[in-house]
C-alpha cells in the first residue's frame, strides 16, 4: 500500500508541473516599514541584498503590509529599497496600507504604480488583487471590480493553467463586497 501512495505522489507531482519549467521567486510580507522604527527598513535592505547574491531567483512577489501605517514616507521608502531589486518585483497592498489616518484610497497606486498584478511565468499564472476597507472598522473586502478584473484575468488564459494566487487575507465567505 505504501508503494502504491509514493506511486501516486510522484504521478500526481508529475502531472501538476507538466509543461512547467522549473523556477524560483522569493516572497516578501508584512514588511511594517515605519519610519519611527529603521528595524524593518534595515530588513528589507538585506532581504533586496540576499535576493539580489542569487542568481537563480527570477522574481520577488511583496504580499501586503509594506508599511505599518501606511503612509506616504514609508511607502516612498520601502519603493526606493525595493526598486534596489536586481530582478522584477510584483506588489500588492494589506490592511496596513488602508488604515492611516487621512486615507487616500490613491496613494499606494500613486506610488507603486499599481495594487494588483498578473504574469505568466515559466506555465504558472500569478494573480495578486488587493484588498479595500470594509464598511466595519478593522475589516477588509475584496471590492466587486477587483473579483471582475481577476476573472477576466483568468478567462484570458490557457485552461488547466497553473494558477497562484497572492492575497494579503484569505478570501472567506463574507469578505466580497455586496
Amino acid at each position: 500500500m505504501r508503494k502504491f501512495l509514493v506511486f501516486l505522489v510522484l504521478i500526481s507531482s508529475f502531472i501538476c508541473v507538466k509543461g512547467v519549467e522549473p523556477f524560483r521567486f522569493a516572497l516578501f510580507t508584512d514588511l511594517h516599514i515605519q519610519s519611527a522604527n529603521q528595524q524593518a527598513s534595515d530588513d528589507l535592505k538585506l532581504a533586496v541584498q540576499d535576493v539580489n547574491t542569487q542568481k537563480e531567483i527570477d522574481f520577488v512577489l511583496v504580499s501586503g503590509d509594506i508599511t505599518h501605517y501606511g503612509d506616504s514616507v514609508s511607502l516612498q521608502n520601502a519603493k526606493s529599497i525595493l526598486d534596489k531589486l536586481n530582478v522584477p518585483y510584483y506588489i500588492i497592498n494589506g490592511n496596513h496600507e488602508l488604515y492611516q489616518k487621512q486615507y487616500n484610497p490613491t496613494l499606494f497606486i500613486s506610488i507603486f504604480g499599481a495594487d494588483k498584478f498578473s504574469i505568466l511565468h515559466k506555465g504558472v499564472f500569478f494573480i495578486g488583487y488587493s484588498i479595500r476597507k470594509a464598511q466595519k472598522p478593522a475589516e477588509v473586502v475584496i471590492a466587486n471590480s477587483d473579483i471582475d478584473w481577476v476573472s477576466l484575468k483568468l478567462s484570458e488564459q490557457v485552461p488547466h493553467l497553473p494558477v497562484l494566487v497572492v492575497a494579503h487575507h484569505p478570501l472567506l465567505t463574507g469578505d466580497v463586497e455586496n
